[in-house]
């Protein structure tokens, strides 16, 4: 199960490296990712919408991985 292990990698990240780190935001993601294939959307959706407020903050609007 993939979930459960990039869930476990989020947190640790942003323990370690802080909420807005690059690293922390692509474990996020692919987390937010596997929710939403897993058909948990109240849970990605929410996930993801901070993501991208995140991602425009850090990376800026014209970043590939906001867009």
């Amino acid at each position: 199960e993939a979930e459960p292990l990039f869930r476990q990698s989020a947190e640790q990240r942003e323990k370690v490296l802080g909420a807005e780190d690059v690293d922390t935001l692509k474990s996020k993601y692919w987390l937010a990712l596997t929710l939403h294939e897993r058909q948990k959307y109240a849970e990605a959706e929410p996930l993801l919408r901070q993501l991208a407020e995140q991602q425009e903050k850090v990376l800026g609007a014209d970043h590939k991985d906001t867009l």
